[in-house]
């Protein structure tokens, strides 16, 4: 390190050597690159401002209805801002300026193009949350303000022609491409509506039910048939026990006739009264258990009792018993039970009949164990197929509504769709060259130019500074050294000299330090 050391302050020395040469090149080069800068012209930018309402209030309003036309309208923006400085474009801005005027040759007029395309700026900013770019600032820098002011007008003008035109263009093809789509769909809709008529006029008598398929329909016969088959065991049971309460009634009763069928009206009052007294009679009998005599409950029973007899028809009464009575409520119970087998017999029929149908359904059901799944699988993608389209169809009919929405809210929209922000106008004072930042540079150069002719010229002219540097460079045994005495003389001139190099230094600084006051 302290070898580095050394060997940096020998270089120094010898760059010190030519101090008077560099400071004379620093100054030289200072005022000639600031007389440059002075010298050279000045640049305004004229510029304008759009705001380009994607997002308005009509879109807002149809919002779920129309197509969301500021995303498209995004990539309208951005394709205008690639065509604006297209070919056909800038030759309008030329024609527009009369800047083709002074291009008269094929060169001339290309190198002017291109000119005119790399100094025409277009830059977009983002107004909204979404990031959506609506501000756009267009600009273009020259030597001449009213040139760059009549530059930034007419592409002010072509910019907002590029966007309408690109939407009227893009709606126009996206209608034609719609409207052909749909014609297409429409048809094979129909095949497909045909095809699935045919086939099931082919196979209505296998075809599964909404939402079914075989092995449900298989499930759903077997839990038919057990039902039916449980209900016919439950009506079979009904009539055995029927049968049964049928036989044990007494023999008499059983080969008597019926009363109802020799029509004898006063047997079927008979009958009822005989009931009404045997269900009195057992009620009188649970209130005396309970009871006194004299208990209303047991008198008011009694006297409906007697009132019962009384009404009982002349030779039914027996001394206030009901035997004859009794043998009427038997012959009536008859009557019902054979009137209840019946009903239960029919009912047993029926659901006899009921399980033979569910039976011959079931041997039909799995003997079709290969067809019925291949119609399912045939019908189902016919469904599949036939869905397919319908929903491409809807959704292609439902896009050309909306695409005609949004073109007749483009078209209320398009006087409001471009608010000018800033105006055309131009700068009053320049916006290049930047001098301050020049003039900054060129105080750098003129030093790195002293200091590197000083350290060319001291590796031209090279010298010993020391007496190791000169051992070590030539091999040589040094005996010593011989110092310099300067006289008063020498001294002051010494001392003169580096105060006009601080001199010329400061002068440097200050001339900078005016120079950047000047332009800033």
């Amino acid at each position: 390190m302290f070898e580095q050391y050394l060997a940096l302050l020998r270089q120094l020395r010898q760059v010190w050597r030519f101090r008077l040469l560099a400071a004379v090149v620093a100054f030289a080069v200072a005022l000639a690159g600031w007389a440059h800068v002075q010298r050279m012209p000045d640049v305004y930018r004229a510029d304008t401002r759009l705001y380009v309402d994607t997002a308005s209030m009509l879109n807002r309003l149809l919002a779920g209805v129309a197509m969301d036309s500021s995303e498209v309208d995004q990539e309208f923006l951005r394709l205008a801002r690639r065509s604006l400085l297209t070919r056909p474009n800038l030759e309008r801005i030329a024609r527009e300026t009369d800047m083709d005027i002074t291009a008269v040759t094929p060169q001339a007029r290309e190198r002017m193009l291109n000119g005119l395309a790399s100094s025409i700026r277009v830059r977009a900013e983002a107004t909204q949350r979404r990031g959506q770019e609506n501000l756009f600032q267009l600009s273009y820098d020259h030597r001449d303000p009213e040139h760059a002011l009549r530059v930034v007008r007419a592409v002010h003008d072509v910019f907002i022609e590029s966007v309408l035109g690109l939407t009227r263009r893009d709606t126009e093809k996206m209608d034609t491409f719609l409207e052909r789509q749909i014609a297409q769909l429409e048809a094979r809709l129909e095949e497909a509506e045909d095809r699935r008529k045919r086939f099931r006029q082919v196979n209505a008598g296998l075809l599964p039910g909404e939402g079914q398929n075989y092995f449900s329909m298989l499930n759903s016969a077997r839990e038919r048939l057990r039902e039916a088959e449980l209900n016919l065991t439950r009506a079979q049971r009904v009539r055995d026990d029927l049968s049964r309460q049928l036989s044990a009634l007494p023999g008499g009763v059983v080969a008597g006739p019926l009363l109802l069928e020799e029509g004898l009206p006063d047997q079927r009052m008979a009958i009822t009264s005989a009931a009404q007294i045997r269900e009195l009679e057992v009620r009188l009998m649970d209130l005396q258990g309970r009871y006194t005599d004299l208990h209303p409950d047991v008198v008011a029973v009694r006297r409906q009792l007697e009132r019962a007899r009384q009404q009982l028809p002349a030779g039914l009464e027996d001394d206030g018993r009901t035997g004859s009575g009794d043998a009427l409520a038997d012959r009536l119970q008859l009557q019902n039970l054979r009137t209840e087998l019946a009903r239960a017999q029919a009912s047993v029929a029926s659901e006899q009949a009921t399980v033979e149908e569910y039976r011959r359904r079931m041997r039909e059901l799995e003997g079709a164990v290969n067809t019925i799944p291949e119609v399912e699988a045939e019908m189902v993608r016919l469904n599949r197929d036939y869905g397919i389209l319908r929903r491409q169809f809807e959704e292609l009919v439902s896009r050309r509504e909306s695409a005609r929405m949004s073109r007749e809210a483009d078209l209320t929209v398009d006087e409001g769709i471009f608010q000018v922000i800033e105006p055309p106008h131009v700068t009053t004072r320049p916006v290049a060259p930047n001098r301050a930042r020049m003039s900054t540079a060129v105080l750098g150069g003129a030093f790195a130019a002293a200091g590197g002719l000083a350290m060319l010229l001291s590796l031209l002219k090279p010298t010993y500074g020391d007496i190791g540097q000169l051992r070590n460079n030539t091999g040589l045994h040094v005996l010593g050294r011989v110092g310099q005495v300067r006289s008063k003389w020498e001294e002051r001139r010494r001392r003169l000299t580096m105060m006009v190099y601080g001199l010329l230094v400061l002068v440097l600084l200050a001339a900078y330090l005016v120079i950047i006051a000047r332009f800033t």
